[in-house]
């Protein structure tokens, strides 16, 4: 079973929304936007009086049935604007030919002389409900209750009437009777407990040898997979391998992942023989979300914040992993992190709030022109790639020196201006710089290239370009390399702040180059040792970019480098 669509109006601050579920949902936004309410809602629609919601705010029972409970209740939290209404929901479950079947054992079936043909009813099941307030001779109630469980045409529930429940009766006939519908118990009965919401609060701690089951927040944990690795009769010994080698996947240097007992009764997580307090939150709260996808298999899982004390890149790694887990389990998650936020195979959400009207405001991110809302949203920039509007690869320790010195000097805060530099350093750049490009692929990030010009990269920009991975004026291809593009006079300048009593002219440098072939920075290494000096390209590279700012600061009439232009170009694109 997964759950595939809902509506719902009046539910805390969700006053009218209408949302999507696929194999794995995000929901991203501010705190207090709402989104932890969208995985109330759903506690409370799967788990009914054993929800967070009903022991949040229930007094006293009122009696209870599989399609309506009662109780009193101590305020209207769960209501929008805490005003009691009425709460709508209308969700969409999808369920599997076996689920199916166990509700329809005959293939065909003959209600009020029509004829139903189970193949063809679909998998779509809809369930309506409400939940409203009641005066009671005991005082205020609310009452949950069913209105309609439909499944293609055929009501499993019927919204009205004095026989509203379809049951199969003793000589398998198919018929209405009151509200004794044995066949929409035999669906309710597959959603209680189907929904698992793990909260952003998670713990994982030495505590007292139990055999109670986990809480989805952590407690009895260790006593669980103690009971996994120990217990031969609960044949966990599967389970608890798959724990431990998923958990070691994203923590490789914890390379053992087991529960001991100490001599007085308590149990406890060790990881590389480090008990669980002597690790941090991110390795807990991973390894627990990764206990309750095996323990909770083929079931709907709500995560709260599953990046909490995670670097982006072990973020990245969980985003991965959650997607391929939500092939077994649906999983919706929450989150702040635009790393979990992806265009491709997730449904994704971005959920903002009215502050006028309190109203939680839901918006599908589809496209990767969306991005740009979910950063102004949230106010993502600078701590990781996603958090930038443009990415710029460069290839060289130059170029790291000299564009943020000119950039600068014209006045451009490339942080500021949500614009990230990244230097491909070593050998296999264009691999690198691939992997970047599908990797930055349909994230509405703009990626930037500058590269040399007689570099493998600038052979491969074409390909790129071709392939949809780089936008044909995103690259800035230089005729030689960076140090070229100024000039022999501004090189001689530069490099006199070096070495004040460099032999070469301008002519001089100008020939030697000519002579050689090369570009200035191999003609350079070439008279250094030579003439017995140190040459040391990235430090040219400094000198030029103070230069450039000298120049800015006093020369109004001068002419701009292509360096700046450069600069000037990228900045646009942010603009």
């Amino acid at each position: 079973m997964r759950i595939k669509k809902i509506e719902i109006e009046n539910y805390r601050s969700l006053k009218k929304i209408e949302l999507e579920f696929g194999d794995l949902t995000v929901l991203i936004g501010k705190n207090d936007a709402g989104k932890s309410n969208i995985l109330k809602l759903l506690d409370l629609l799967f788990n009914r009086e054993k929800s967070i919601d009903f022991d949040e705010i229930s007094v006293r029972g009122g009696g209870s049935s599989d399609w309506r409970w009662e109780t009193g209740i101590k305020d209207y939290r769960i209501f929008f604007n805490q005003k009691p209404t009425t709460i709508k929901t209308v969700a969409h479950f999808e369920l599997n030919n076996d689920e199916i079947e166990d509700i329809f054992p005959n293939e065909e079936m003959t209600i009020s002389d029509e004829i139903f043909d189970r193949s063809k009813m679909g998998n779509r099941v809809i369930v309506s409900s409400r939940l409203f307030k009641a005066d009671t001779n005991n005082g205020e109630d609310i009452v949950f209750e069913i209105d309609s469980i439909k499944i293609g045409e055929l009501y499993l529930l019927r919204n009205s009437g004095e026989d509203r429940g379809l049951i199969l009766d003793e000589d398998g006939k198919y018929r209405y009777k009151g509200m004794d519908g044995d066949l929409y118990n035999i669906f309710l009965k597959k959603t209680v407990d189907k929904f698992i919401l793990i909260p952003a609060v998670r713990s994982l701690k030495r505590e007292v040898r139990g055999n109670e089951k986990p809480s989805p927040e952590g407690l009895a944990a260790p006593s669980y997979y103690f009971r996994l690795e120990k217990d031969i009769s609960l044949n966990g010994e599967e389970i608890f391998e798959a724990i431990n080698k998923d958990t070691i996947k994203h923590f490789p240097k914890y390379n053992k992942v087991a529960s001991k007992e100490d001599g007085e009764g308590n149990v406890d997580v060790y990881f590389a023989g480090f008990p669980s307090s002597s690790v941090g939150d991110g390795i807990r709260h991973v390894f627990l979300d990764i206990l309750n996808l095996y323990m909770h298999k083929n079931k709907i899982l709500g995560i709260e914040e599953p990046e909490i004390h995670l670097h982006p890149e072990k973020q990245r790694e969980v985003f991965n992993f959650l997607k391929e887990k939500s092939k077994d389990n649906q999983i919706i998650i929450t989150t702040h992190s635009p790393i979990f936020v992806n265009t491709k195979d997730v449904t994704t959400y971005l959920v903002s709030m009215d502050n006028s009207s309190k109203e939680t405001l839901i918006k599908p991110i589809e496209r990767e022109e969306d991005f740009k809302d979910i950063k102004f949203e949230i106010g993502a920039r600078n701590t990781d790639l996603f958090f930038y509007d443009c990415v710029v690869l460069i290839e060289g320790e130059t170029e790291d020196r000299i564009l943020p010195i000119i950039s600068d000097a014209m006045g451009y805060d490339l942080a500021e201006k949500g614009i990230k530099l990244i230097n491909i350093r070593g050998s296999g750049k264009t691999t690198k710089i691939n992997e970047f490009l599908n990797y930055l692929k349909d994230s509405g990030i703009i990626v930037y290239i500058i590269a040399d010009g007689h570099e493998d990269v600038s052979k491969k920009i074409g390909d790129w370009v071709r392939e949809g991975l780089l936008k044909e004026e995103n690259h800035t291809r230089w005729d030689e390399e960076i140090e070229d593009v100024f000039g022999f006079e501004r090189v001689i300048s530069a490099i006199k702040l070096v070495i004040d009593d460099f032999p070469l002219s301008v002519e001089d440098l100008k020939k030697r180059k000519e002579e050689s072939g090369k570009p200035i920075s191999k003609v350079l290494k070439q008279i250094s040792y030579e003439e017995g000096f140190e040459f040391d390209k990235p430090t040219l590279g400094e000198k030029l970019g103070l230069l450039i700012t000298d120049e800015l600061n006093n020369n109004g009439n001068r002419e701009e480098s292509e360096v700046e232009k450069v600069i000037r170009k990228i900045v646009k694109l942010v603009e």
